[in-house]
C-alpha cells in the first residue's frame, strides 16, 4: 500500500471523477508537468518547507497564509465552477 500523500490523495480524487491529467491541465489552465509535480509530491514538499520555515520563525500560521487566502479561494472557485 503507497503512503497516503497530499498528492496521492489529489490524484485519487482525479482518476475517482473520470479526469486524465491532460483534461484537468486544458480545464484549469495548469501546465501537465506541475500537476504531474503535485501528484509526485513534489509541490507538495516545497509547501511543507515554506510551513516549516513560518514555524522556525514562529509566525502564526493562519496570519502567515491570510494574505493569499482571497486569491487561492478566487481560483478554486473558478476551478469548481468550471468542472461543473
Amino acid at each position: 500500500m503507497r503512503e497516503k500523500t497530499i498528492g496521492n490523495v489529489l490524484r485519487d480524487l482525479r482518476c475517482e471523477q473520470g479526469y486524465s491529467i491532460d483534461e484537468v491541465s486544458a480545464e484549469w489552465a495548469i501546465p501537465v508537468d506541475t500537476l504531474r509535480a503535485i501528484e509526485a509530491g513534489e509541490i507538495d514538499k516545497q509547501f511543507l518547507a515554506v510551513v516549516a520555515y513560518g514555524i522556525a520563525l514562529d509566525a502564526d500560521l493562519e496570519a502567515l497564509f491570510k494574505p493569499a487566502q482571497r486569491e487561492v479561494w478566487e481560483v478554486a472557485n473558478k476551478m469548481r465552477f468550471a468542472s461543473k
